[in-house]
């Protein structure tokens, strides 16, 4: 059994209905926004726009190949425009680096500024002094809070990478922790059956009951399997401070999304607050070869327990020509009654970010 383990370990270690119209799509946006939408069945719902990706490889910035997109919960330009966070490489060569990406319509895209917002420790000892990416923005206590993940190696070591964080006060200028705030609880030691014993990054942050809930992605052997599980955990803060122990909170339904059959888990969420439940969005992985090929989401009453499944995925890669490889990190929104929903697609290296609607 030892084999079989380090088998799949290894395995997954080597990576790393509605209209819509342009006129219709986010004259403005404003994350106060907490109504859910009339209609809210996200696995049939939700209506791609036709012209997706809303942002190309090498749009916005010439020598650029766009990954993770996150939307800030509290706007930062106001009612006329929209602010998202992008991570950024040239071509897949390191660094990867986050931008502030500005527009005024979701269609077209500028980074504000031209240079990256956050990037790799300058310090080559530093747990993120080799790229940054998979921000997580939102405004709590009077101050905009980034919460990021980071490696110091390569990409596809995934034992390195950590969760870190920053805060700005005006979502432009950063000032990072001195260190990361969250990373595998034991990535060199025997197999301990621990959720997030080799793996986590990706974190999602919102505010909730007067707290910063922060959900990530990690990497553990379950112990009923018996292999690797990727699975969403959760920590919560008063203060960007202290922070919980980390629990796990999602694990993949295994008569939905079964091991057995190469279904690694879950990865990439992203939260939303709306009528008072918090909504979680991921994409759903392969274990071998690793790819993420479908957006899920599911739904609390408390953000911890007791989650509700979709009774299947949103989108899948074959569904979009741009998406054939991947299909990735979903980010929702909500702008007058209709959730939108901004997601990462790839055909080999080259792909962008699409836009789906949901609501009347």
């Amino acid at each position: 059994m030892i084999k079989l383990r380090l088998f799949f370990l290894s395995t997954f270690l080597i990576l790393g209905g509605c209209g819509i119209s342009d006129l219709d799509i986010l004259p403005e946006i404003g994350s106060n926004d907490t109504k859910a939408p009339s209609v809210m069945r996200p696995d049939t719902c939700f209506v791609p726009y036709p012209n997706n990706p809303v942002i190309a490889d090498h749009d916005v910035l010439p020598d650029a190949n766009w990954d993770d997109i996150n939307i800030p919960q509290k706007n930062i330009l106001g009612p006329s425009g929209i602010v998202a966070y992008g991570v950024a490489d040239s071509g897949w060569k390191t660094p990867l680096e986050i931008y502030r990406l500005t527009s005024e319509n979701g269609l077209q895209w500028e980074a504000n500024p031209k240079t990256p917002v956050l990037g790799p420790s300058e310090d080559s000892t530093a747990w993120d002094s080799k790229s940054v990416k998979a921000p997580s923005v939102i405004f709590f206590q009077d101050q905009y809070h980034m919460f990021y993940a980071g490696y110091s190696t390569n990409k596809n070591d995934l034992v390195n990478y950590r969760i870190g964080h920053a805060v700005s006060d005006d979502g432009i200028h950063w000032e990072k922790d001195e260190d990361f705030i969250l990373g595998p609880s034991d990535p060199d030691g025997s197999v301990d059956y621990s959720f997030d014993q080799y793996f986590v990054s990706e974190p999602s942050a919102i505010v909730y009951n007067d707290e910063i809930y922060l959900y990530f992605t990690a990497v553990g052997v379950d112990k009923t399997l018996n292999k690797t599980l990727q699975t969403i955990g959760l920590v919560r803060s008063p203060n960007g401070k202290y922070w919980s122990i980390p629990e796990p909170v999602i694990t993949p339904d295994q008569e939905q999304y079964p091991r057995t059959q190469n279904v690694g888990g879950f990865s990439t969420p992203s939260a939303i607050v709306m009528a008072g439940k918090v909504h979680l969005f991921v994409d759903i992985v392969q274990a071998d070869p690793y790819e993420e090929f479908g957006l899920y989401h599911m739904v609390s009453a408390n953000g911890v327990e007791n989650w509700r499944h979709d009774d299947g995925p949103i989108h899948l890669r074959g569904d979009f020509a741009w998406s054939k490889d991947t299909l990735r990190a979903p980010e929702p929104f909500l702008k007058n009654g209709k959730l939108h929903l901004l997601y990462t697609g790839k055909v080999g290296k080259m792909g962008g970010i699409g836009l789906s609607t949901c609501g009347e």
